[in-house]
């Protein structure tokens, strides 16, 4: 089966801006240092196309890949062992006290605190990485530029834990994270303690949120008590919906912009189809189109209020 663009885009572990079927990003074609994402994906034709690599033409998902050596590249690439060790590694840290760690994090805890989610330390729901952590060679780049939050990736299916994704901490960082280059992120989730049970086979839980995102994540993971499964990007929410949503109530708290809007639409399809007892998308209030924008106008603890009221949809 031939790979789709976006397949393409998130195995290269690209970034892609704007909404809609047409969406701007760096272009990744050898010999290009691309710093205007002058490359655009066509999503209904699944075409890539940059102004200065393939003027007057496009490229499929396999010659993008094929044009990117990823087949090369991928096959020394990130392993799910390499995940779970650098987790562990990460979350490790993050209960690190000694004075020259607390110092190198304190850009970490000050990012994190500047956005509302200083709780999730609490919720030992993210690890932090360093240079000097001995990192795998795919990703032993990150913490130099900045990428130094990372969340566990696990398998929809399994629960098992399979990748990692990095949020940068500096302002204006594009893109704001990364995968392991190589990697897939299709049908991979964060999940919250209660939601990685519910994925590992626990029926305990009748109601579950569907989030997007790493900073959304957090922000719901502190702030409801109910499980969390949530896709690394927009355009993988539906590759969430999976057999855990059986006999359950779904609450779709995707973005609220056009990509939002269109992946939540598919996403309630998808969740329908799988046996979801029922179905409620939950709204963001005034001007807020995500999780973390509602936490920075309402504060946490009208934040937790919205949050309370999703039980009853």
């Amino acid at each position: 089966m031939s790979p789709s663009i976006l397949d393409a885009v998130q195995a290269l572990g690209l970034h892609l801006r704007g909404s809609g079927t047409k969406r701007t990003l760096a272009c990744p074609l050898p010999g290009h240092d691309d710093t205007r994402a002058s490359a655009v994906i066509f999503l209904e034709q699944g075409r890539f196309h940059c102004s200065v690599c393939t003027p007057g033409r496009s490229l499929s998902a396999a010659e993008l890949l094929g044009a990117t050596g990823f087949t090369a590249r991928a096959a020394s690439g990130f392993t799910s062992s390499d995940a779970r060790s650098t987790w562990a590694l990460a979350q490790a840290r993050t209960r690190d006290e000694s004075t020259s760690a607390r110092a190198e994090d304190e850009e970490v805890y000050g990012y994190l605190a500047s956005r509302g989610l200083g709780a999730a330390w609490e919720e030992r729901a993210y690890g932090i990485v360093a240079r000097s952590m001995g990192l795998p060679r795919a990703i032993v780049h990150w913490p130099a530029g900045g990428y130094r939050i990372v969340l566990p990736l696990y398998d929809v299916t399994t629960g098992e834990l399979v990748n990692l994704q990095a949020r940068s901490v500096r302002q204006g960082a594009q893109p704001k994270t990364l995968f392991p280059r190589g990697t897939r992120a299709r049908g991979l989730v964060f999940a919250n303690s209660s939601g990685l049970r519910m994925l590992s086979g626990e029926r305990a839980e009748s109601a579950v949120v569907l989030a997007e995102g790493l900073t959304d994540h957090l922000a719901l993971s502190i702030h409801t008590a109910l499980p969390v499964i949530s896709a690394p990007g927009t355009t993988m929410a539906a590759t969430a919906i999976s057999s855990w949503v059986r006999d359950r109530k779904l609450i779709v708290a995707l973005d609220g912009d056009r990509a939002g809007e269109l992946a939540a639409g598919e996403a309630v399809r998808l969740a329908h189809l799988a046996g979801a007892r029922s179905v409620a998308r939950a709204r963001w209030p005034g001007k807020a189109k995500d999780a973390c924008e509602a936490l920075e106008a309402l504060g946490a603890r009208g934040f937790r209020a919205i949050a309370e009221t999703w039980e009853k949809l």
